[in-house]
């Protein structure tokens, strides 16, 4: 068997994805994740679905079917440097669905923090069998 982990931005999927359910069959177009990915400290091993804007190479076109989906949630601080939010290091956790939604929540802006759904790790059965 053979499974890929496969990060879908928030973005992607509510500019022009479609959502999609564990045991779904998809097809995909991804990239090799250059780090931030949820999948491990560093994201190594993890794809990403490359769609329009993404900055990263296409790899490859992936199928498969869907076995897990998690919605990646981080924290975002204000930076002292221009005042914009940034990710903060560490600040992740993920949460299991059966099914990809269309939007993602933001949560409200407290004390210069907030926490944000930023897309879903995915793992894909691509073995086919």
């Amino acid at each position: 068997m053979t499974v890929w982990r496969v990060m879908y931005d928030d973005w992607a999927m509510e500019c022009c994805g479609t959502p999609f359910s564990v045991g779904d069959e998809v097809v995909w177009d991804v990239a090799r994740d250059t780090g931030g990915c949820p999948g491990g400290d560093d994201g190594t091993g993890v794809l990403r679905v490359a769609t329009h804007g993404t900055g990263a190479p296409v790899v490859d076109r992936l199928a498969g079917r869907v076995r897990s989906i998690q919605v990646v949630t981080e924290g975002f601080a204000v930076s002292p440097e221009d005042g914009g939010y940034r990710r903060v290091p560490g600040e992740r956790s993920l949460r299991q669905v059966t099914t990809c939604p269309k939007r993602f929540a933001r949560g409200p802006a407290e004390g210069g923090r907030r926490s944000e759904e930023t897309g879903v790790l995915v793992e894909l059965d691509t073995s086919g069998g």
